[in-house]
């Protein structure tokens, strides 16, 4: 078997693996048609039936999360963290039922799209573009996406205790974050086709530039490539916005919920540090603070590659332009904010201050377990305290 041959080969087996794994986590219900390199995606009542049955699921181990969450006694809590874990917990169960509910609903309007980009990586395959690039990227994507949800499943405390609650919150972790990975695919593949399309439009102004006797000889197949590069470039801008507009409401769930995960989990990481007790740091503590730095890891580096593929894919869009007409295109949530690396850096202050908060909060509710005075010691106004009998 030829190299080539190999590689088309494990691409062929690395994109069922990464479909499959869509279907599983309920982020893809349309039905899918792998045919040498060509993927072609249709209507499916099983894709909607699948995700009804996880909604059930989800909602079943999601309702004893947030139980736990507020009436376990795996560790010493005050109240406003066992509020702060409960709604964390339910808004994750939320933001996953959500999710499953976005792919039923929004099928025919997903399948369109998908329809769109295949399209566009035909195309752009037509002009006989590497791939091996596109298929190594995907590669690491998902890569990165599994290394770092195992290791939040393997600093998970192992209690019997916890394990109806970690359960649920694993399968909304993986549900919520397949989302982001999918959004990640797609600008991925348009930022392909876009590279290929500069480097052909580069190279037919380059021949403008020098014109030789048999390159004029050759006019109407330059102007015929000239047309279809223009053609896949209107098409690019236009599934470009609808993309955007697609993923704008489960990116905003999403992304309150990586805000909420980056306040608290940050919070449970910090606050044995800066209130360490005399006997310094237990194993319990420890352990928990592992747990939340994996979380932590989890979803900063999810957003870190959608925001990534965003500015490049932006980058590319703005250059091929630049060619052609200026089509300014952002990939936002709606209009509240932009989906780029400005993101992450917008979030750090806001969870520096609610650190803060919170940190004071901490202090005022341990001041008050230690100097508050027991009422049985404080004598009511009015009275005298009674007489000691004399020896």
């Amino acid at each position: 078997m030829s190299p080539s041959r190999k590689t088309r080969l494990s691409c062929k087996i690395f994109l069922r693996v990464i479909l499959y794994y869509m279907k599983i986590c309920g982020a893809l219900t349309l039905a899918v048609s792998i045919k040498g390199s060509k993927v072609s995606y249709g209507a499916s009542r099983r894709g909607t039936v699948y995700n009804v049955c996880l909604v059930g699921l989800i909602l079943v181990t999601g309702y004893f999360s947030v139980l736990i969450s507020y009436n376990g006694t795996f560790q010493e809590r005050a109240e406003f963290e066992r509020i702060a874990d409960t709604l964390q917990t339910f808004f994750l169960t939320f933001a996953s039922v959500y999710m499953l509910v976005f792919y039923c609903a929004r099928q025919k309007r997903g399948l369109k799209l998908a329809t769109g980009l295949m399209h566009v990586r035909d195309t752009t395959a037509s002009f006989q573009a590497n791939e091996t690039k596109l298929a190594t990227t995907l590669a690491w994507i998902w890569l990165l996406k599994i290394a770092t949800g195992l290791l939040w499943d393997f600093t998970t405390p192992s209690h019997e205790q916890l394990s109806i609650y970690f359960i649920g919150v694993t399968l909304s972790n993986f549900i919520v974050s397949t989302m982001t990975m999918q959004y990640s695919y797609a600008l991925v593949i348009l930022r392909h086709s876009l590279r290929v399309m500069n480097c052909h439009f580069a190279s037919l102004t380059m021949e403008t530039l020098f014109l030789t006797t048999e390159l004029r000889k050759n006019g109407d197949e330059r102007r015929s490539k000239f047309r279809k590069l223009q053609r896949l470039y209107t098409s690019v801008v236009k599934i470009s916005r609808e993309l955007s507009d697609f993923y704008a409401s489960p990116m905003l769930v999403m992304s309150i919920n990586v805000f909420l995960t980056l306040i608290i989990y940050s919070y449970y990481v910090v606050r044995p540090i800066v209130f360490i007790g005399s006997q310094g740091l237990t194993e319990h503590q420890i352990g928990l603070m592992v747990h939340c730095t994996a979380s932590l890891i989890f979803y900063v580096a999810g957003m870190i590659v959608l925001t990534r593929c965003v500015a490049t894919t932006e980058a590319e869009l703005k250059q091929f332009s630049c060619y052609l007409y200026h089509a300014e295109i952002r990939f936002s949530v709606y209009t509240f904010f932009r989906l780029d690396e400005s993101l992450l850096i917008s979030v750090k202050s806001p969870c520096a201050a609610l650190l803060y908060v919170l940190r004071f909060i901490v202090s005022f509710s341990d001041f008050r377990l230690h100097h508050d005075v027991p009422r049985h010691s404080v004598a009511i106004q009015g009275e005298q305290p009674p007489e000691q009998p004399m020896s």
